[in-house]
């Protein structure tokens, strides 16, 4: 099976900062690529740098999962 590497993106993940004064949750971009629908199972995994102190931080265990559709519509101005 081929996968059309156009269609392949990053999917943001949760990163907790490991730096105990500082402990800030961010969404980083995770270091895999996936097409819709892709799975991918994270383990001991860490990112970095953190948006406020610079350091690493650990992206949770788990299994994370590219969704096949957008779960909002983009936003639409309506005037009345």
């Amino acid at each position: 099976m081929t996968v059309d590497r156009t269609k392949l993106k990053r999917l943001p993940v949760p990163a907790f900062c490991n730096n105990p004064s500082c402990r800030t949750i961010w969404l980083a971009q995770s270091p895999f690529a996936l097409p819709e629908g892709g799975t991918v199972f994270i383990a001991a995994c860490q990112v970095g740098p953190c948006p406020v102190c610079k350091g690493f931080g650990r992206i949770p265990d788990g299994k994370y999962v590219r969704p096949l559709k957008r779960l909002f519509a983009p936003a639409q101005a309506i005037i009345i």
